[in-house]
């Protein structure tokens, strides 16, 4: 009898055994199971603090300099950003669509989306809505720069036909305002970077012809346009907003080629590349209204350049001298 009891004890002991290794079990597999889940959601929301500080840092505010930047109006303290924890509990929905409008980013890039940067921005030859774009620049009343990138190979070759074949070269356009600068006025300036999207090759006639008209055009309206260089992956990522800007404009020559050169003739300026497509892209899609346009706000073009008549034109040089660089 006590052995028949004995028995049983131990089979009920062995069925309770097997019974709490499988609940411990099950119980390790759904906690594995939900840090499997919830590791891609953390990670994600420090994803979205790490593209915050991101932001600033492309544009010359380190971390620490953030709260500074913010002013007391962003409610940042030097412990909100000491670590990503605690800059997670800080930031707030007006501080990241701030950020976002500040600096023209898109807000589905901060939250994680696969998209580009910037949201698109191209004119290609509606050369009318390409001048409201620069006299909403303007209108902010602080130092506006035009640049136009190409690569290292590319020598700014025409094709030999109107229609035959043309270099694989595109040019980039790029403008960027300033929002701010740390220091003295024109030192370590802060800049919003606005990348277009317009495909540009010097070999094709018909954009080679839209970026004379844009450069004459931004030089008309008082924006200083410059010409850098740089590798066709650069390029190429800054037009399809695939990085920010700042930190390879600051690392570059901003006069690696002097796109307005080939924009004045030789009795209109002592730097002159094309003469004769000076005068041409003067009168390029002109039956759309721009130069019309151009003209109602600047006067005649020909009153606006360096020189008239092969003398210097003191109209153009007062002009310059009310530019913001």
């Amino acid at each position: 009898m006590l052995e028949t009891i004995a028995s049983l004890f131990a089979v009920i002991g062995g069925i309770y055994a097997f019974w709490r290794w499988v609940t411990r079990k099950s119980a390790e597999s759904l906690v594995g199971q939900n840090q499997q889940e919830e590791q891609p959601k953390t990670s994600e929301v420090f994803s979205l603090v790490e593209r915050f500080v991101q932001i600033y840092k492309s544009h010359g505010i380190e971390r620490t300099q953030i709260p500074r930047f913010l002013g007391e109006e962003g409610g940042l303290s030097l412990v909100d950003v000491s670590t990503d924890e605690k800059l997670l509990q800080a930031l707030n929905e007006k501080l990241l669509q701030t950020t976002c409008d500040s600096f023209g980013v898109q807000r589905d890039w901060l939250d994680g989306k696969d998209v580009p940067i910037y949201p698109y921005l191209g004119h290609n030859d509606d050369l009318s809505s390409y001048i409201d774009f620069l006299l909403e620049l303007k209108k902010s009343g602080v130092a506006i720069q035009g640049f136009a990138i190409k690569r290292p190979e590319d020598k700014l070759q025409k094709s030999i036909e109107s229609h035959g074949p043309c270099d694989c070269f595109f040019i980039a356009l790029l403008f960027r305002v300033e929002l701010d600068h740390w220091g003295d006025c024109c030192q370590d300036s802060i800049w919003r970077y606005y990348p277009l999207g317009d495909q540009i090759y010097w070999g094709y006639e018909r954009t080679r012809m839209q970026l004379k008209a844009k450069t004459l055009i931004a030089h008309m309206l008082g924006i200083y346009f410059k010409g850098c260089v740089m590798e066709a992956d650069e390029i190429e990522a800054i037009m399809e907003g695939q990085i920010f800007p700042g930190p390879l404009m600051e690392h570059r020559s901003h006069v690696g080629w002097y796109p307005e050169d080939y924009i004045f003739t030789a009795a209109e300026s002592r730097s002159v590349a094309d003469s004769e497509e000076a005068l041409k892209v003067r009168n390029w899609y002109s039956r759309k209204g721009w130069r019309e346009k151009l003209e109602a706000i600047i006067g005649p073009i020909e009153d606006n350049t360096p020189l008239k008549d092969g003398k210097i034109n003191p109209h153009w040089h007062d002009s310059r001298d009310e530019m913001v660089y």
